[in-house]
């Protein structure tokens, strides 16, 4: 029990427990610092008195079909690749890259999803100055469009991936 107060007193006052600690001070609640406490103490795998668990109503959860998921992700996936779209045309990809439709001044992306795995997509996008140095497919593509290096664009990973989530669509469609 003792470090069960221990974790609690911490959590209301970190710099009181330990002088030089760098947790932030927050107002939490005594119930708020006793459920943070009792967590911690069951990542310890240690066994508390029953007395110290805490009661509550049981509550039981509506059981979702299966098919309510898939339509769900399927609606996340449809919203992903429109955001795609919409950074590849915002983003300016779609000044060098088409889609199925040629080559321009970069490589035509259709089928790119199936040549190239998504970790490497991600740096190329994410890092094509470094990609272009140290990445022999790369450097190849590179060679191969006159030296004219991929444009760095800010892009977070989540823009990235919503980005190959649009191209790889094509190639999906394609099967």
């Amino acid at each position: 029990l003792s470090m069960l107060s221990w974790h609690f007193k911490h959590f209301m006052n970190p710099k009181v427990v330990v002088p030089d600690s760098k947790m932030p001070i927050i107002e939490y609640s005594d119930e708020e610092a006793w459920a943070l406490a009792m967590l911690m103490m069951s990542w310890r795998n240690i066994s508390l008195p029953i007395m110290l668990i805490p009661k509550g109503k049981r509550e039981t959860l509506p059981i979702v079909e299966e098919k309510v998921v898939e339509e769900k992700v399927e609606i996340i996936k449809t919203s992903s690749i429109d955001w795609g779209e919409e950074l590849f045309e915002s983003k300016y990809c779609s000044e060098c890259h088409t889609i199925g439709e040629g080559v321009e001044a970069g490589p035509d992306l259709i089928g790119v999803t199936k040549k190239r795995d998504f970790e490497w997509l991600k740096r190329m996008i994410l890092n094509p100055e470094e990609m272009e140095q140290t990445d022999s497919i790369a450097k190849e593509l590179y060679q191969e469009y006159e030296e004219m290096g991929m444009v760095v664009e800010e892009l977070t990973e989540e823009e990235v991936e919503a980005i190959i989530e649009y191209i790889e669509s094509f190639d999906t469609n394609k099967d």
